[in-house]
Parts: C-alpha cells; structure tokens; sequence
C-alpha cells in the first residue's frame, strides 16, 4: 500500500510543479519578461504563450488549470486598458508632431517671405550703387579740367 501513496503524492507533488510553472510564466509574461516567449507590449498573452513558457503541453493547460486560464483573460483585460491607453498617448504625440510641422512650415513660409523681400531690397541697393558709380564716373570726366588745389 505504500507504494501506491507514494506514487500519488509523486504525481500531486507533479501536478502542483506544473502548476506553479504556469502561475510563474503568466506572472512573466504579464511583466514583459518571458525568458521563452517574448511578447510586445501591446500584444495579447494566449494560454499558448503561457504553456510555451512554463515548458508544459497547452493540453494540460486547457484541460486541467482553468484557473491560469481565467487569469489569462483578466490579464489581457488589464492589457486592454493599456492598449487603449497606448494608442491614445501615440495619437496625442502624432497630433503634437502635426501641430509642430504645421507651425514650422508657417514659419519657413514667412521666413522665405521676408528673404524675398530682402532680396529685392539686396538688388534695389545694387542698382542704386551702380548708378551712383556711373554718376561720379561721369562727374570725374565732367570736372577732370579742375585741378586740385
């Protein structure tokens, strides 16, 4: 007889390893931490990831721990929420990065504005100096009888 207690407390003794495998490897993966199973943030943890991760048949998992499995889906529900909020922060970021690129073509737009302006303000001073140089050349040859005192 006592063999077969042994036997039994070997295979609860089994049972419970196993199970505290799964609760270890959701724990894991719930954390981004999984050593096997390498999830992104926003991903979803299946009882297949779980099972991966605590080296154990997914059959197992299905069949005898539906505890994990529950906590599976809340863990997910959790993730959820953090989806939600994820793409919420990424759509504030992608609406700032607009208003930014917005407010920096306006500017290039006004810049390009006033360096035309100051360009044509650039030639007009050209034009001014060059005929100010044709006017002393000509003055110089008008006068070129005075001499100098």
């Amino acid at each position: 007889m006592p063999k077969r207690n042994a036997l039994a407390d070997y295979k609860k003794k089994e049972e419970q390893q196993k199970h505290n495998d799964l609760v270890d490897a959701l724990v894991r993966l719930k954390n981004g931490q999984g050593t096997i199973v390498k999830l992104g943030a926003l991903e979803k943890i299946k009882a297949t990831h779980v099972a991966k991760e605590a080296k154990v048949s997914r059959t197992l998992l299905y069949t005898t721990h539906k505890d994990i499995q529950k906590e599976i889906e809340k863990a997910n529900k959790r993730r959820g929420t953090s989806r939600n909020e994820a793409r919420k922060k990424q759509e504030q970021k992608e609406a700032t990065k607009q208003e930014i690129i917005n407010s920096l073509n306006s500017d290039k737009q006004k810049l390009a504005q006033e360096n035309y302006r100051l360009q044509l303000e650039v030639d007009d001073l050209h034009s001014t100096v060059k005929n100010l140089k044709e006017e002393i050349i000509e003055l110089k040859r008008r006068y070129s009888f005075i001499k100098p005192i």
